[in-house]
């Protein structure tokens, strides 16, 4: 099977975690994704999801439009690694419930995203 590296997208759209969780969800939004990676300097802080912003921030009263990333976001994030089997980052996303996830060297910073759909469909052209 495919290395990581060989199935992830290259183009990485993360947030800062000074960004406000307003923005957060407007990137969101405009990149129709659930799920951002909090970078900075390229590095893998955590990430922060559509269900962090409604239960960390929106649903406690808090006002998105001034509350840092940062204070929602999930630190020690799930991750793989580019020269890790495609399987195995598969078999974590189906163990853990997630369609993405951030893929990291061993530096931890951030080097692509790998989504399920693209891990499937890998293993689809490969029969």
């Amino acid at each position: 099977m495919a290395k990581v590296k060989d199935v992830m997208r290259t183009e990485v759209q993360g947030i800062g975690p000074e960004a406000t969780v307003k923005e957060a969800a407007e990137r969101m939004a405009a990149l129709e994704v659930v799920l951002l990676p909090v970078l900075e300097n390229d590095y893998l802080l955590g990430t922060i999801s559509a269900y962090d912003i409604v239960a960390r921030s929106t649903a406690a009263g808090r006002d998105p439009r001034s509350q840092p990333v940062k204070t929602v976001m999930n630190r020690g994030a799930l991750s793989c690694r580019e020269d890790q089997e495609a399987g195995e980052a598969a078999a974590l996303m189906s163990r853990e419930l997630v369609r993405r996830l951030p893929v990291v060297t061993a530096e931890n910073r951030v080097t692509g995203m790998l989504l399920r759909a693209d891990v499937v469909a890998e293993s689809e052209a490969a029969r």
